[in-house]
């Protein structure tokens, strides 16, 4: 809700206390001989339409968070990690986010780059 709401900072700490809330039960299962895989702890469940709270929703939703509060460079710096943690089906949206957020820090070469990227991910698409 504080998303929603623009109280940007408690959405942070709330998304933050998510991520937490995972590992821990990552850790805990892990402790007790449970093999809970990292995947089961990612699940997203958007395609049938349940809400789920996975560690790389939890991330990119800081990220819009960053960005609504114009904190470019801290926005530039959780989506660098989101971009290689989070499924390959998100690539092409996470290097184009981050490409127009180095172009708003002033950075043009990366921007190019992932730019760059987006391009190629898409003329492959195509074929």
């Amino acid at each position: 809700m504080h998303f929603y709401i623009g109280s940007y900072e408690k959405a942070i700490a709330d998304f933050e206390s998510s991520i937490r809330s995972k590992q821990e039960q990552k850790d805990e299962a892990n402790e007790g001989g449970d093999t809970m895989s990292s995947a089961s702890n990612q699940t997203d469940l958007s395609d049938v339409g349940l809400c789920s709270l996975n560690v790389h929703e939890s991330l990119f939703n800081i990220v819009l968070c960053c960005i609504q509060m114009r904190d470019y460079a801290q926005a530039l710096e959780r989506l660098s990690k989101l971009v290689h943690e989070a499924p390959k089906r998100y690539t092409k949206s996470l290097y184009l986010i981050r490409g127009l957020l180095y172009q708003a820090l002033g950075n043009a070469g990366k921007s190019k780059g992932d730019l760059d990227v987006v391009q190629r991910l898409c003329s492959q698409d195509t074929q």
